[in-house]
This record gives C-alpha cells, structure tokens and sequence, in this order.
C-alpha cells in the first residue's frame, strides 16, 4: 500500500504524526523490498520460497496470504461492520499496526473515522523490566492461581492503574491488591446487612444520588478506575445506607471484584 497517497496516514499517533513521519528513517519498521515510502506495507505477501506453507491460499494476485494488517480489518469488519465505536490495543501497536488498519480500512470503505474510539492500554512491566516467554517471566492465570492468588486479585491489581497509565507487575504489588481486595471484602461482609435496596433488580444506571454521580465522573474520565476503587473504599469506611445500597449493585453490576 502507498501511504503517500493518504494525505492523514499516521493521524492516530497525534498532532505531530506529520512531522514523527518525516523523521523515520526507510527499513525503520520493515524490510524495503517494494516500498516507494518508508511506511508502505503489504496487503498480500506471495510465497516466494518454493516450499508450501500452513497458512497461503490461492488467490486473484497469486499463492499467498494476508498481511497482519489486513487479517484485523477484515475479522473486525466482518464482525462489526465497515465502522464500528471502539477499537482496543497495545499502546505500541500506534505507530504501525493500527495506523495501518486505519489506512485500508478507509480507503476499503470509504468511511471516515473508521473507528470512533482508540483504547489504548500502557505496556506492562514484570519486576521493572520487559515481559516475554523467552525471558520466563510470563504469567498465566494458573500460574497465579498456583502461587495462591485469586484471579480477583489480579483484577483488582490491574484496577489500581488507569489502563493507560505505566505499571509494573511485582509479587508484593500483587500481595498488596490480594490484601485490599480481602479486606475490602471483609468490611463488605460486616456491613451487607445495611445494604438496603441494593439487592433489588435494575442496573447501576438506575440509581441516582451524589455518589452515583461521582462514579460516573470517574469512569467517564477515561475509565480512571484509581478513583473509582478510591470511591469505593471511603464508601466502606463511613457507610450509609444510600451509599452501602449503591455499592452493592456497582459491585454486582461493574466493579466485581
């Protein structure tokens, strides 16, 4: 694909995108067999080594397969139609990935945004550094579970950060989370008996009050959910009946933790 001939590739890397562009240097991002502009990319990549492959297809344009760009345009349209709301990444996959999903996927369409909202999540550290398999600090649920963590622990955990925001994945940082979520647990536990109301059917929505309001704010700010545990905590700490009921149905409903 040649991305000079978009005149907004790149937009989704902010307002300076035009001049980060410039100063990219050609082979920055990939081989530059091809391309006339650094940041081409391929829409189909044909099978130039003889040998046959898992994943290649006959095709008008010969033997080959898609390139990663346009195997996500085309599950999400499929999916989702040619523009849909909310699109979720890694905040490393700005720069190329979704620039190039934008850039297709436009063009295919004809429709601007493609995508209304970009959510992107902040890389996660373990132990201060990069995470990977080859370095074997990977982590999966059951590996948590054996080292006697709750999934909910890691909820809580990622809860602690705005998704945007650095953190870095430590064991003490999850035995602090393991400790809150228990004692917040606890003090829930004590205080069920006041939560009046708040069993009753409806949504979170349904309900009104100052501390209703307050959620809200926090979750439309970008779901900054440091506040929203912050919230929650003052909540458990001086309880009322209005709010105890509230809190009730946040945690059945949104927080579930």
């Amino acid at each position: 694909m040649d991305t000079s001939q978009i005149d907004d590739y790149g937009k989704l890397m902010g307002p300076n995108y035009k001049k980060r562009l410039e100063n990219l240097n050609a082979g920055e991002r990939i081989e530059d067999a091809g391309k006339k502009n650094p940041t081409d990319f391929a829409l189909w990549k044909f099978n130039l080594t003889g040998k046959k492959r898992d994943m290649e297809w006959e095709s008008p344009r010969g033997i080959g397969f898609p390139g990663r760009h346009i195997e996500c345009s085309a599950m999400s349209s499929e999916y989702l139609g040619e523009q849909f709301d909310i699109h979720h990444g890694g905040i490393e996959h700005v720069t190329v990935h979704h620039s190039d999903e934008i850039a297709q996927s436009e063009c295919a369409f004809g429709k601007k945004p493609w995508v209304k909202y970009w959510v992107h999540n902040a890389l996660l550290q373990i132990d201060g550094g990069k995470m990977g398999k080859s370095l074997g600090n990977a982590y999966t649920l059951k590996d948590i579970a054996e080292k006697g963590f709750s999934p909910l622990d890691l909820r809580y955990f990622f809860f602690m950060a705005q998704y945007g925001s650095f953190q870095n994945f430590t064991r003490r940082a999850l035995e602090q989370a393991k400790k809150t979520r228990e004692n917040l647990q606890k003090k829930i536990g004590k205080i069920a008996p006041l939560m009046k109301g708040g069993a009753e059917g409806g949504g979170f929505g349904a309900m009104k009050g100052a501390l209703v309001d307050q959620i809200d704010e926090a979750m439309k700010d970008n779901l900054n959910t440091p506040k929203l545990l912050t919230l929650v905590n003052n909540v458990v700490n001086n309880p009322n009946e209005d709010e105890l009921a509230v809190l009730y149905r946040l945690e059945k409903t949104i927080l579930r933790v």
